[in-house]
């Protein structure tokens, strides 16, 4: 399966967080390995992984599908979150 990878920039990723008051650590935790992001990405559907926790998840099944949602893709597609910690 081919991996299609989209550079997002630091201000598209902060302004889907700009309803918060403050920007709470638990957002910057991968939800599959609960430790802070490492090389974030987000699927289509919203939700942020680790790449490594993300490829992981997708090689134990034959379906591209979101661990959090379940929602499925056609492809493996997810974005990549420049600076996302900074």
């Amino acid at each position: 399966m081919a991996v299609t990878i989209t550079h997002c920039t630091q201000d598209s990723i902060m302004s889907s967080f700009s309803g918060l008051a403050s920007f709470p650590e638990d957002n910057l935790q991968c939800p599959i390995c609960l430790n802070v992001f490492s090389d974030p990405v987000t699927t289509p559907c919203g939700h942020n992984f680790c790449k490594t926790c993300l490829s992981l998840h997708w090689d134990k099944s034959d379906l591209c599908s979101c661990p959090m949602c379940n929602k499925r893709f056609h492809m493996r597609n997810s974005q990549t979150l420049l600076k996302l910690a900074e």
